[in-house]
């Protein structure tokens, strides 16, 4: 029994390691904004992100990055990333922006940003 145990619990931890998202950042200054409409995707069908705010940088050639602009817990936040990446766009400010990982993906979702003087 209490190998069975052991066994669920190492079970259920790379069941939730599976799960987890690793982040990363990247700075550089925006070459391509793109705002559409709502439950918008952008990217080929291999790698498509459900997205209505997407933009591209500079320092990271052949990737997007983007996030939905919904009513949600985030609209927000999301609404306030979208005026900011929009001025930076406008005055070519670097930004930073911090994005989920996801293997063998070129086109990924954005959960924070910050414009870098």
């Amino acid at each position: 029994m209490k190998h069975f145990i052991i066994a669920m619990l190492l079970l259920l931890m790379g069941a939730f390691a599976l799960n987890a998202q690793a982040i990363d950042a990247a700075t550089g200054k925006i070459t391509y904004l793109r705002v559409s409409n709502y439950g918008d995707k952008y990217g080929p069908a291999t790698d498509k992100m459900q997205a209505e705010a997407v933009i591209k940088l500079d320092t990271k050639e052949g990737m997007a990055f983007g996030f939905q602009l919904h009513k949600d817990n985030d609209e927000i936040a999301h609404q306030d990333m979208l005026k900011l990446l929009q001025d930076a766009f406008a005055n070519n400010w670097k930004v930073t922006i911090d994005y989920l990982v996801l293997n063998n993906k070129k086109n990924l979702i954005i959960v924070r940003a910050g414009v870098v003087k």
